[in-house]
């Protein structure tokens, strides 16, 4: 049975890669495929977009080393 802290990072995990997807895709959209009109609220959705990267990366790195530290803390007991 899955425990509750257990599926918040887990729904945060996959909220993160679903970011994470959107940003590059987004990313994309501006750089590789030249789009061209860059108006005050396209430029507002990348930022959005490059802070929604950035803080999944940070969500990600974070759940990943407590679980590590867990994982090491398990295999000395």
């Amino acid at each position: 049975m899955i425990k509750g802290k257990e599926l918040t990072k887990i729904i945060l995990t996959v909220c993160a890669f679903i970011a994470i997807v959107f940003s590059i895709i987004y990313i994309m959209k501006i750089f590789i495929l030249k789009y061209n009109n860059l108006y005050l609220t396209t430029m507002t959705n990348y930022g959005i977009q490059l802070l929604m990267l950035v803080i999944a990366l940070y969500l990600l790195n974070k759940f990943v080393y407590a679980n590590i530290k867990v994982s090491q803390k398990v295999a000395l007991c």
